[in-house]
């Protein structure tokens, strides 16, 4: 019996965005930390719905045609933080350094 497996029409429209990165496309799960000095940004690629919020809402850090695509110096702290917790996947969260225990 030959089994076949449907890719549901949102992951080809979400493949396909150009919000996606190319070299995205065939990693699993990867986790990526970006960081100022000041905070670190942390993306779960394996929660990303690639909304894009993160790239409309603040363009000057998000850019996911470029390489890196999370620029730590294009805003400050604040507006970085602001921007991630509206991330509606949880795939971008963020750590103050002074408070996370590896740094210490």
């Amino acid at each position: 019996m030959l089994m076949t497996t449907r890719i549901p029409a949102m992951m080809l429209v979400i493949f396909s965005s150009p919000f996606f990165p190319s070299y995205l496309r065939k990693m699993k799960n990867v986790i990526k930390k970006y960081t100022n000095g000041e905070v670190t940004v942390v993306w779960n690629s394996g929660l990303c719905i690639h909304s894009a919020n993160c790239f409309r809402g603040l363009p000057e850090v998000f850019d996911p045609r470029k390489h890196p695509w999370i620029k730590m110096d294009g805003a400050d702290t604040e507006k970085i933080a602001k921007q991630v917790n509206k991330c509606p996947s949880g795939a971008l969260s963020f750590y103050m350094n002074s408070e996370n225990p590896e740094s210490k």
